[in-house]
This record gives structure tokens, C-alpha cells and sequence, in this order.
């Protein structure tokens, strides 16, 4: 965002003030000044919906809501299975029941951050310059879904690894068994 084209939807390289450097257009951005007049932060939230896949209008007013909802809901979604599955890893309490449990929570709070998020953007660009912060009591509580994308994977790679390893248990009794009946 920072040095970025604010008339262009796409990420592009940011744009440096003639002859100047990276601390440049960062101060440009975070500390306008009169002469600039901060046309990139004010900007920042139209900019970044239309990075997004948002038709953001010259007054800030977001025509296709529910398309970027629905998207930034699915790009959470599958960042927040994945950081569910490693986070419970490293802290040792990732089991099949947690998983289970957790995952079917995810679709639904996803979008939910989703919709706090999109509706704090839309405030700023129909009103440049203010903070983007959070508004109102956002939506209800979803109900639980199912568990889909890499939540659903990981449980089936759960289940896979638990089965695995019970018959490997057997054999590994089975053998034990049989060495223990040769006098080993």
C-alpha cells in the first residue's frame, strides 16, 4: 500500500517521489503533509478494496459486497485451517477430536471476520482519512458447517495417520508375540 498507485486496482511497485527513497514514501504515507495532502492514506481502504476484487465508486460506496466478502471469507478460511492444524502441532494437542471439534467453526468465523472487515474498509473509503476501526456490533454467530479445504484434508490425513498407526501397533504386538513364543 505504501507508495502504491491508488488509481490502479493491481499491486504494483511503489511509486517513489522523484529522487527519493523508501523512507520517503513511507513519510509520505504515514505523515502527510500539507503539500501532499496524505492522497495515498486517505485512499487506503478504496485502494485495498479494489485490490481485492472490490468496484469501489469515486464516493467510496462498494457495488459488489458480497463478492468480496465471500472471497476474503475463503482466503481467512483456508489461512486460519492451516494455522489451526500447526498451532495445535506445535502445542502438542492436535488430535483427531480437537480437529473435528474446531474446524466446523471455521467457514462461519471466517466469514464473519470477513464481513467486520469489509464493512470497517467500505466506512473508510466513503470517508477518507478516518481510522479503520471496527463499527458496530457485527454479524450474529454463525451455526457450525462442516469441515472444508485444508480443515477437511487435515482430518482426512488425521484419520489416515491414527488408522496407520493402530496397525502398525498390531503388527508391532503380532511380532512381539511371536518372538516372545520362539524364546526371544
Amino acid at each position: 500500500m505504501v507508495g502504491a498507485d491508488p488509481t490502479s486496482p493491481e499491486v504494483s511497485a511503489p511509486i517513489l517521489p522523484s529522487g527519493g527513497t523508501i523512507a520517503d514514501a513511507l513519510e509520505a504515507y504515514f505523515f502527510p503533509t500539507a503539500k501532499s495532502g496524505g492522497a495515498n492514506w486517505n485512499t487506503r481502504s478504496a485502494t485495498f478494496l479494489r485490490q481485492m476484487g472490490g468496484v469501489v465508486t469515486a464516493t467510496g460506496i462498494l457495488s459488489n459486497r458480497g463478492d468480496v466478502v465471500t472471497s476474503m471469507g475463503d482466503q481467512i478460511g483456508g489461512f486460519a485451517c492451516w494455522y489451526l492444524v500447526n498451532r495445535l502441532r506445535q502445542t502438542g494437542r492436535l488430535s483427531l477430536s480437537i480437529l473435528k471439534a474446531a474446524s466446523v467453526h471455521i467457514n462461519g468465523a471466517s466469514r464473519e471476520m470477513a464481513e467486520v472487515f469489509v464493512e470497517a474498509l467500505e466506512y473508510a473509503a466513503a470517508h477518507p482519512g478516518s481510522p479503520i476501526e471496527a463499527r458496530g456490533g457485527g454479524p450474529s454467530p454463525s451455526s457450525p458447517g462442516s469441515a472444508s479445504g485444508a480443515c477437511a484434508a487435515s482430518i482426512t490425513a488425521l484419520e489416515a495417520a491414527e488408522t496407520a498407526s493402530g496397525a502398525l501397533d498390531s503388527v508391532s504386538d503380532w511380532i512381539e508375540a511371536g518372538l516372545r513364543r520362539l524364546g526371544f
